[in-house]
């Protein structure tokens, strides 16, 4: 993700073309695709970018929550409560609980199609909504769908979205993005495929020019090490019960992390991190 985001930014201020939707000025590329050989190479290292692991990770939680709630993904950064028409909820970025929610979810429908029919093309989450998705709310789904395609023994994904924003938004929604591919891919006993990002709209704020040119000028000094595979699906619960832990301060949280397996430990890491730094336990960067 590292290179894709240099190459993806370096198109942006070459190619990119002025536009101002609701006054804000960007540059624009329109249609525009990428792909990730490698989805578990998720993270990003580029200083100047300043990615946080444990705002990734905290948004990933909140989203397999299924929570709209704004308190609890504002804990990771105030900047979701922009989005928020009441200052209670979110009311159409919550994709956790829209994909996981209901009495027969969208997940479990795409990973029962997929059981069915290995060919299927039908193995589909909708995040639009047009019913919540109000004229004029300040929140409205910036990815339209996720397709998932078995081909060759291994499990694509396909990412469609109707807006993407590079700086803010575009390297969390990969990381989301993977990471739900990845647990589809070890729910079904299949390899990890390739990744495949789709924005009707790229775009770069003019805020962020300064940015992103920075970024471009520094290259590569250095990339994330790939995230190791996904295992103990089934831990998944307990994982999300210790993040509630760490974030609401409570004692038992540290020991709910370390009855963990290997990888979701490691997933956690950032998420301790960040609560020494917010309980002034100990100044840790990262």
């Amino acid at each position: 993700m590292d290179e894709a985001l240099l190459g993806i930014l370096g198109m942006l201020l070459h190619e990119g073309e002025p536009v101002a939707p609701r006054g804000a000025a960007t540059r624009e590329l329109l249609g525009f695709t990428f792909r990730l050989t490698n989805p578990r190479a998720r993270r990003i290292a580029l200083p100047a970018r300043q990615w946080k692991e444990s705002l990734a990770v905290g948004e990933l939680c909140w989203h397999l929550s299924q929570s709209d709630l704004v308190d609890v993904i504002s804990y990771y950064t105030p900047t979701w409560a922009r989005f928020s028409d009441d200052g209670k909820r979110i009311s159409s970025s919550c994709y956790g609980r829209r994909i996981f929610g209901g009495p027969i979810s969208q997940w479990e429908r795409a990973r029962e199609t997929l059981k069915n029919d290995a060919a299927t093309r039908r193995a589909v989450l909708t995040l639009v909504d047009p019913s919540a998705d109000a004229i004029g709310a300040k929140d409205v789904s910036c990815i339209t769908s996720i397709q998932f395609l078995v081909r060759n023994g291994a499990l694509d994904a396909i990412t469609t979205m109707r807006s993407c924003d590079v700086i803010w938004g575009l390297c969390y929604d990969v990381y989301f993005c993977t990471m739900l591919q990845e647990l589809m891919a070890v729910e079904l006993g299949v390899e990890l495929g390739t990744y495949h990002h789709f924005a009707g709209s790229l775009h770069l704020y003019e805020a962020f020019e300064e940015r992103a040119a920075q970024i471009v000028r520094e290259g590569l000094a250095g990339q994330a090490e790939p995230m190791m595979p996904l295992e103990a699906p089934e831990s998944l619960p307990q994982f999300l019960a210790a993040e509630a832990a760490l974030r609401e301060d409570r004692d038992e949280g540290d020991a709910q992390i370390q009855s963990l397996p290997t990888y979701w430990r490691s997933l956690a890491a950032p998420l301790i991190r960040l609560r020494r730094r917010r309980h002034g336990q100990e100044a840790i960067p990262g």
